[in-house]
């Protein structure tokens, strides 16, 4: 059995390796001082708001309710989206705007970055203004991601109908 200790100013990390005859198990755990990653923070709360009727090239808004139902506040690191709910619409605008955006292929996402406190007992509301480009099913989840990445993901089903004559 080998022990190996490493420490540096802001973070430590153990690693235990066990072995025999060159096969063995490695188990590593770092551990960030000051930082609590590994903890589960408080979640949001959050609904969805679409119009009833969805129809192709008429624009529409996607309203994401985030609500803080605990006694402190929390900070909302991000809103996500699904490539699969995505993939019918142009994105025309988002309200209020990010501080930033990216693609996450390995998850398949969009992501929206806020980095904004929602008091306790308080909510806000984050607007995707949309324009469908073709008729049919989308489906995905929406999330609303405080800094732990603890999600509280909420499923949209949009369906969109022809074009009016």
């Amino acid at each position: 059995m080998t022990l190996a200790k490493a420490q540096a100013e802001d973070e430590e990390e153990v690693s235990v390796r066990i072995g025999r005859r060159g096969f063995g198990i490695v188990l590593s755990v770092g551990v960030l001082t000051g930082c609590d990653i590994l903890t589960t923070k408080p979640t949001f709360q959050v609904k969805l708001d679409f119009p009833a009727e969805i129809r192709v090239a008429e624009p529409f808004a996607l309203g994401v309710d985030i609500s803080n139902p605990h006694g402190s506040a929390i900070k909302l690191d991000s809103v996500d989206v699904d490539d699969a709910l995505l993939k019918g619409f142009q994105v025309v605008s988002v309200d209020p705007a990010a501080a930033d955006t990216m693609h996450v292929p390995f998850l398949k996402q969009r992501s929206w970055s806020y980095g904004r406190s929602v008091p306790a007992g308080g909510a806000m509301r984050v607007t995707f203004n949309l324009r469908p480009l073709n008729a049919g099913r989308f489906s995905g989840n929406v999330d609303a991601c405080n800094p732990g990445q603890d999600c509280t993901s909420v499923f949209a089903d949009l369906v969109v109908g022809p074009r009016r004559p």
